[in-house]
């Protein structure tokens, strides 16, 4: 989905103008959450094969909560990618940059937090990275860039907006 965003989304905006644009980019977003959802589902329900992975019990319960933690990951890297796509597309680098350099430091200080149960920390630092990269390419889309509502009479693109 990060793909077709930075391609289709673009496409739309040049070729159509901002509201073909914006609804590309609104479908894409919701694709990315209806298949988040779906792998998420599809992993939770995996989560019996743990044990024929491995015959140690303990590994098995170990490994519980992570993979449930990435099952529910899923949901959010689906609308994730959608919208880093959808910013890679409007060439909106320094918002990219931003929430993923601030995603990066929450991962951090996650991780750190965690200490021994440091698998666990390193999934939640996962969903934290990911939340900050989410945040940031729906404030861009839904308030700040060029696809925003306040910008609908807008035709040109400012592409670092």
């Amino acid at each position: 989905l990060s793909t077709a965003g930075s391609g289709l989304v673009p496409t739309e905006l040049f070729s159509n103008g901002v509201a073909a644009a914006r609804n590309a980019a609104d479908r894409l977003l919701v694709w990315g959450w209806g298949l988040g959802f779906l792998l998420g589902v599809g992993q939770l329900l995996a989560l019996p094969l743990i044990g024929i992975m491995t015959p140690n019990e303990a590994v098995v319960r170990a490994a519980r909560a992570p993979a449930m933690l990435a099952a529910a990951l899923q949901v959010l890297n689906g609308a994730t990618f959608a919208g880093e796509g959808i910013l890679l597309g409007l060439r909106a680098y320094r918002w990219t940059a931003a929430s993923s350099g601030f995603g990066c430091f929450l991962m951090i200080l996650i991780i750190s937090l965690f200490g021994d149960n440091a698998l666990t920390g390193v999934w939640v630092g996962f969903f934290a990275f990911n939340l900050s990269r989410l945040i940031g390419s729906t404030l861009h889309r839904f308030r700040y860039g060029p696809l925003a509502e306040r910008n609908k009479d807008t035709q040109a693109l400012s592409a670092a907006e």
